[in-house]
């Protein structure tokens, strides 16, 4: 299987590794304009999202070419990802972000570090092993206040993973907050913040990996999550969230 399309990999990967940015070494989308996050939405700038993927595909290509017994490509991949890791390190990280110290969710065309801890944006960091222990604790701290702050504020059910744990702009501010897309519960982000917080230790709590995948467990239980991707900061089937043919929101997490 990898000697049949080992090739068509490396050209895959090669669109990504021609456009690392030479002043930081991140990943520079070709897009231009507007930025916004997850599918369908042409963003631009650097987003931690694409560099925590390309990290992880430069890893598992390393692998395959171990396989075919390709140590110069391995070696070559490790070293490529071990490069990008230092980079989203070195430029990504946002210790004096509002609310606490994580990763900027993207820096944009004008070099604005946005940060409104967006799951897929910062979790993966740390269950790719990308984020080093100091800056997951601290990633982890930030994100336990807020959550205490939302389930106060909102009623935070902590059914599932939220798509993100501040509002985008005060122009939206929190009149939709806490539903799909915005603040609600994507289901198969739950997967990624269980990883990282099993990685990270931080297993018991009210915030820990055993809590929320439990309680996972129990919603999907109850109703399978049938005919939504999305449920709301409370738990409830969230508006706007009825696509019941995005089977990956639902099986990966089961």
């Amino acid at each position: 299987f990898i000697n049949r399309y080992y090739s068509t990999f490396g050209r895959m990967i090669d669109f990504f590794t021609a456009r690392l940015d030479k002043s930081n070494g991140l990943f520079r989308s070709p897009e231009k304009g507007a930025h916004w996050y997850y599918d369908g939405i042409n963003f631009s700038g650097f987003n931690a999202y694409y560099q925590a993927f390309l990290y992880q595909a430069l890893i598992d290509l390393a692998e395959m070419s171990e396989v075919i017994g390709n140590a110069k490509d391995a070696a070559l991949r490790r070293n490529q990802a071990k490069r990008l890791a230092h980079a989203i390190n070195a430029f990504l990280w946002f210790p004096d972000a509002p609310g606490g110290p994580r990763y900027a969710d993207w820096i944009d065309e004008s070099g604005n570090r946005v940060a409104h801890f967006i799951d897929i944006a910062q979790y993966p960091l740390i269950a790719l092993g990308i984020a080093p222990p100091d800056r997951v604790e601290a990633m982890l701290a930030t994100a336990d206040r807020r959550l205490a702050e939302l389930k106060e504020r909102f009623g935070h059910s902590r059914s599932a993973t939220l798509s993100m744990l501040w509002p985008l702009s005060p122009i939206r501010g929190e009149r939709c907050f806490g539903t799909y897309f915005y603040g609600g519960s994507l289901l198969a982000s739950t997967y990624w913040e269980v990883l990282a917080r099993a990685r990270a230790g931080h297993v018991d709590g009210e915030w820990g990996a055993y809590r929320l995948l439990r309680n996972f467990a129990k919603h999907f239980a109850e109703t399978s999550f049938v005919g939504s991707n999305s449920i709301d900061i409370r738990g409830n089937v969230s508006l706007g969230g009825e696509e019941g043919y995005l089977a990956d929101m639902v099986v990966v997490p089961a």
